[in-house]
């Protein structure tokens, strides 16, 4: 469900290491699109996520509260077919 990392662990490449196994896991059990949900402010996730193959592909208005929106990113497996997220 949520995926963070403790403040005094950032800059070890933790999270991107988190991600990369559960796109593995996820993939070999036969997932073909990965959706999250990410603050638009949060600058460093967006930079791991855009890196690791997921975009935007839809803004939620209110997801963490009012006036608090989130940008949903997809990740589409490389190998399946080009499919609208």
């Amino acid at each position: 469900y949520a995926l963070a990392v403790d403040p005094h662990a950032r800059g070890q490449q933790l999270g991107a290491r988190l991600m990369e196994n559960m796109i593995e896991i996820l993939e070999s059990r036969g997932a073909t699109r990965i959706f999250l949900e990410v603050r638009p402010d949060n600058h460093s996730a967006l930079r791991l996520y855009h890196k690791i193959g997921f975009v935007e592909c839809q803004t939620l208005a209110n997801y963490y509260g009012q006036d608090s929106p989130a940008l949903r990113m997809v990740r589409v497996r490389a190998s399946s077919p080009a499919a609208s997220p």
